[in-house]
């Protein structure tokens, strides 16, 4: 039991670099995400629609199930 909860605690880890770097970045350039400046933009505060919502979904469900199964693993 323990073997499969390390092998799907893996497979999730796995699915949800995936998922997280096909995400699209919001930040126009690397200095302003080190420094924590934030670029005004008109259409900033828009719905996720489409993939990006599918993308975002998907990266929570992943969280929650790698938090989850993390925990059993610890558990048990």
């Amino acid at each position: 039991m323990r073997n499969g909860l390390l092998i799907t605690l893996i497979v999730i880890a796995v699915l949800l670099i995936i998922v997280i770097y096909m995400q699209s970045g919001k930040v126009k350039n690397v200095g302003s995400s080190i420094v924590g400046t934030k670029d005004v933009e008109l259409f900033e505060n828009q719905k996720r629609r489409g993939t990006e919502l599918w993308l975002h979904v998907a990266t929570w469900v992943l969280v929650i199930l790698f938090m989850l199964f993390a925990f059993l693993l610890a558990v048990l």
